[in-house]
């Protein structure tokens, strides 16, 4: 085996350097950590959003109200949001452990409630998304899959995307980890396609008949509130279909839903549909075991930054009931996607969401690295999450999908 020397002065510059470095490096490994609580309970408050303008970055604070921002060079200021909340601008620096108490929102109702204007606002809306421009970003994708409380599925991905208000259109996975346990009857590893493929906008009839598509004229329009903040107007507007779907429905899959809109800024804050109909995940070829009671809930939040509506975070709950007539368990599947970089260069060979099935040669290139996920948070990870990480890597069961 050869031996190398370095030269004297070789070494002395080497040894300055490193010094020079330490603190850079050390600057580089910290980052912001954070609690967001409500200012009057003291209540954790998740889902808020906190984004740097400056660095076109963000997360989303988990259940718990805690946060975790990727390692950053400088002091940055930071935009911290929620819909029930006023919003705040916090300075901090690397290292920062900082507790954020929120006030909720007070709000100076407007008395006058019209079902003309809201039939105005939901066609503004359904204008802005037929001409939404195309942005390139990069989400992060997390899954957990809970039967009776005990975690049985988990899966996380990064993923290169395109995407505009209306939904994600294409994708290419950066890095994927996911690991179930194997005795278990259930899985969904195709929840990840739901997400990336849900769109707000529909110009066919497909099986979910949403407001936004060619039933526009069919739902009913109502204003259920109207405030003003910040010197901003804003308006709650629900869209009543105009029937009820049953599960046992296969063509006329019509939701219950609603959005949250700024009039001064014309921009979509929110939208958010719930439907009591399984898409099929409910169907189980098991004679000893049936599902039912099924329940979908969608969930979109937006931020709109120079006149441009950004889509920030989806998250889709469903829930069904599942066993036979001795036992029950009830079946909780959640999962949150993050746009953490919203406005990127355009990315290279992305392709359409598709069932992961179809699309298993994209997956397998996602080989499982563990010091990449220990380095890599985007949204902070609860204690149950952590546990369920932990238990599943002592089981060796994590790797790319499909192990």
């Amino acid at each position: 085996m050869k031996t190398y020397l370095i030269p004297t002065f070789r070494r002395r510059t080497a040894f300055l350097f490193c010094l020079l470095l330490l603190p850079f490096t050390s600057l580089l490994a910290q980052t912001l950590q954070g609690t967001l609580v409500d200012s009057l309970t003291g209540e954790p408050v998740g889902f808020a959003h906190i984004y740097s303008k400056s660095r076109d970055f963000g997360t989303i604070s988990n259940e718990q109200g805690k946060f975790e921002l990727k390692p950053y060079a400088q002091s940055d200021s930071f935009y911290i949001s929620h819909v029930n909340y006023q919003p705040v601008f916090i300075t901090a620096a690397p290292g920062d452990s900082v507790t954020i108490a929120l006030k909720p929102d007070v709000r100076i109702l407007d008395a006058v409630v019209i079902d003309q204007e809201a039939i105005e606002i939901a066609t503004d809306v359904y204008e802005q998304l037929k001409n939404a421009p195309l942005f390139y970003g990069k989400s992060f994708y997390r899954q957990i899959t809970i039967v009776d409380e005990d975690p049985i599925e988990f899966a996380e991905v990064f993923y290169d995307i395109s995407y505009k208000t209306t939904g994600i259109q294409e994708v290419k996975i950066d890095q994927a980890r996911f690991a179930r346990k194997r005795d278990k009857l259930f899985q969904f590893v195709n929840f990840s396609y739901f997400t990336n493929a849900m769109t707000l906008i529909s110009d066919s009839l497909s099986l979910i008949k949403i407001p936004f598509s060619k039933v526009f004229d069919d739902y009913i329009y109502s204003i259920t509130e109207k405030y003003i903040k910040d010197g901003d107007t804003y308006v709650r507007v629900k869209c009543t279909p105009p029937k009820i779907t049953i599960p046992s429905d296969t063509a006329d899959l019509y939701v219950g839903s609603g959005f949250l809109y700024n009039l001064t800024d014309r921009g979509l804050m929110e939208w958010h549909y719930h439907i009591k109909h399984g898409f099929g995940a409910d169907q189980f070829e098991n004679d000893t075991y049936k599902a039912y009671n099924p329940e979908h809930f969608f969930y979109f939040n937006f931020t709109t930054i120079g006149g441009k509506t950004f889509l920030d975070h989806i998250r889709i709950e469903y829930y069904f009931d599942f066993g036979n007539n001795d036992e029950t368990s009830r079946v909780k599947v959640v999962s949150n996607a993050i746009i953490y970089e919203k406005n990127a260069k355009p990315h290279k060979k992305l392709y359409e969401p598709g069932l992961e099935n179809s699309n298993i040669k994209h997956i397998r290139k996602a080989k499982y690295r563990p010091r990449f996920w220990r380095e890599n948070p985007v949204i902070t990870l609860t204690p149950k999450e952590a546990a369920t990480i932990a238990t599943f890597e002592k089981e060796n069961a994590f790797g790319s999908y499909f192990k």
